[in-house]
């Protein structure tokens, strides 16, 4: 007999050993879950299949306010929370065939400010596949959806900006692939495609010195503005070009961002102003002497009143080629000759020639400097003359 209790308290001490591992076992599983189910930075609820409450992390208490001890083994429609749980159909959906279901609603945080809450449901299966329940995520995506707004309204500005604004703006990556490309249609600019390069729309000249800039770009990730010219459909233009470097989620430099804008016809009237101004400065420093500027037809372009003291002509009465009557018959053929420019020279000259003083009708030698003045293309825009008599020196220097 004493032999039989024996050998069974030693089975029971087997037994209760193998209990305490398995409880610790259990415990250890729980823990771990519990663990897991409060790093969430979601609100989790877990319901059995009659809706009662099995779990409730610390996010969910802090969304509505509830301890998890409040809220254990009751059902989800009696707790006193701000959500909504009527709109979320729970009941339709443990006999649905849907094994998700997702839905944004509006609700009532814990400290009574309205919130945006983004509720997502999925079946709790048990070890054989079959339905026991829900699992409940909840989020406050109150600020996401806020900056999700703020952000569409954003982009359709841009675009609107866009459509209205004559600049391309593109994106281009390390390879200066063109990756994303915007060109309104009232842009004299080529029309670049996705995929395309600089030298599939410019000539390779023009395409090697944008390559060359975006380059310097991504190679010292620093921004750089400049002008460069060059040729769309076979004609000059001017193009404002603006490249900043455009980094990965990493801060690395993965390419380029581009705006260019067609500025053609500002540059060239601003050189044009800038010419008029180089002439009204010569003419006025030079005030004091015969001064006059001619086309490179050989009309009179403009003079000064020394000019017409001397000479009697006006700018009226010298207009076309009228001027040259005041220039001695002999002397003119020279004079015109002396204003061919060789192409690539920019420096001026001198001429002698008689032009003929209207007090008295005499012709008498002067000395001018001729200085050619340029337009935005190279070509000469006109020449300005400046004369001093010497008929005095020359004699003296004869006799």
């Amino acid at each position: 007999m004493n032999e039989e209790l024996q050998s069974t308290n030693e089975e029971l001490e087997t037994i209760n050993i193998e209990l305490r591992q398995r409880t610790q076992e259990q415990n250890s599983t729980n823990a771990f879950l519990q663990s897991i189910l409060g790093s969430l930075t979601v609100g989790v609820v877990v319901i059995d299949r009659s809706l009662n409450v099995l779990a409730w992390n610390r996010q969910a208490q802090s969304m509505w306010g509830l301890r998890a001890e409040e809220v254990l083994g009751r059902s989800i429609l009696s707790l006193d929370i701000g959500l909504p749980v009527e709109q979320l159909s729970l009941h339709q959906f443990l006999v649905g065939k849907s094994a998700r279901q997702m839905l944004n609603v509006d609700s009532v945080s814990r400290r009574g400010k309205m919130i945006r809450c983004e509720v997502s449901c999925s079946q709790l299966l048990g070890p054989s596949g079959q339905q026991e329940g829900i699992i409940v995520l909840m989020e406050d995506i109150t600020e996401r959806e806020a900056m999700a707004t703020a952000a569409a309204s954003n982009e359709e500005h841009c675009r609107m900006v866009l459509a209205h604004a004559h600049v391309v703006v593109a994106t281009q990556d390390a390879g200066l692939r063109y990756t994303w490309v915007h060109v309104p249609a009232s842009v004299g600019l080529p029309q670049i495609v996705a995929g395309s390069r600089d030298a599939d729309c410019l000539p390779a000249d023009d395409a090697a010195r944008l390559a060359a800039i975006k380059r310097k770009v991504m190679d010292n990730g620093e921004g750089q503005r400049q002008d460069c010219w060059a040729k769309v459909d076979g004609h000059p233009r001017c193009i404002d070009l603006s490249v900043n470097p455009l980094r990965d989620a990493a801060g690395q430099v993965a390419g380029v961002t581009c705006a260019m804008m067609d500025v053609t016809e500002v540059r060239l009237a601003e050189r044009a102003l800038q010419q008029s101004d180089e002439l009204r400065h010569f003419i006025v420093g030079n005030a004091a002497l015969v001064t006059w500027s001619v086309l490179p037809g050989g009309q009179l372009n403009d003079c000064n009143e020394a000019w017409s003291g001397y000479t009697g002509l006006s700018a009226e009465s010298g207009q076309g080629t009228g001027w040259n009557r005041a220039i001695h018959p002999d002397d003119l053929p020279h004079l015109l000759e002396s204003w061919q420019q060789p192409e690539g020279t920019s420096a001026g000259r001198e001429a002698e020639f008689r032009l003929r003083r209207a007090a008295d009708g005499k012709y008498r030698r002067h000395l001018a400097w001729i200085q050619p003045m340029f337009d935005d293309g190279g070509a000469v825009a006109c020449w300005a003359n400046t004369a001093v008599d010497v008929q005095d020196r020359t004699q003296e220097s004869s006799g």
